[in-house]
């Protein structure tokens, strides 16, 4: 592998990253900005999800990050930061999808065309959980590709699994979204030893460790399990029924092509 293919999922990272950081400091404030960022203000400044204020998602963001939060004095600030998150976020999983698929100069070149359209079509400027736990999904399914190769590793199962626990633990989308990872984790549990099985669900108990801390502490299981399971799952408030567009076929379509090629 020369020089440049080995820069080149940076460069696609880069040039993905700055465009959604363009978008974002040029469109306007939208309603996932203020829901998802005022409820990381909220827990931040002390008030706890479900009980004193309304809150769908699992804890898990805010059981980590919310004392981030208080140096952020101003909503202004508050959504440049979120959204300045995002573009990072973006950028990072362009750069471990490059990495996950061997893409060399112009592969990676292709992906991130295909990733700016992603961009525009699904507005990834937005700051929106999913972003994350599409990082996360791929950094995951890097972690276990490259044990699959060097094999022994005691942290790379160990993080891998944490990571995907850790993006079922903030958001509710996590599980139909990750829909590719039981299928990872089986195909590389055939090259794996009985050793880093054991890892791999301990890793998966220190992902979901935050947010049982944060549940646990605060007395908010019966609270959470309401108004994350209950009234989602009630009232015909979410349907998890979808019909896709003929436009996200022809786009999902594409990104295949581009993964296999």
């Amino acid at each position: 592998m020369s020089s440049w293919d080995r820069l080149a999922p940076w460069l696609a990272g880069g040039i993905c990253a700055a465009a959604s950081l363009f978008f974002a400091f040029n469109q306007p404030i939208n309603d996932d900005d203020i829901f998802h960022l005022h409820s990381l203000w909220l827990v931040g400044d002390g008030l706890l999800p479900y009980r004193d204020f309304y809150e769908a998602h699992p804890p898990g963001l805010w059981a980590l990050f919310a004392p981030l939060f208080r140096l952020f004095e101003t909503p202004s600030t508050l959504v440049a930061f979120g959204r300045t998150a995002t573009a990072l976020a973006f950028g990072a999983t362009v750069v471990f999808a490059c990495r996950l698929v061997r893409a060399g100069t112009i592969s990676s070149l292709v992906l991130a065309l295909l990733s700016l359209v992603v961009l525009c079509v699904c507005r990834i400027w937005i700051f929106r959980l999913e972003t994350l736990a599409t990082l996360l999904l791929f950094a995951h399914l890097h972690l276990l590709s490259r044990h699959l190769e060097a094999p022994g590793s005691l942290w790379r199962p160990t993080l891998a699994a944490a990571l995907l626990a850790f993006a079922c633990t903030f958001t509710v989308r996590s599980a139909p979204f990750l829909a590719l990872q039981p299928v990872a984790t089986l195909w590389a549990f055939r090259a794996i030893s009985r050793r880093d099985v054991a890892l791999y669900f301990g890793g998966v108990a220190l992902g979901a460790a935050p947010a049982a801390i944060f549940l646990t502490v605060h007395g908010l299981w019966a609270a959470c399990f309401a108004w994350s399971v209950e009234f989602i799952s009630s009232n015909d408030v979410l349907s998890w029924e979808f019909v896709l567009p003929l436009r996200d076929v022809i786009l999902a379509a594409l990104l295949v092509v581009a993964a296999v090629f």
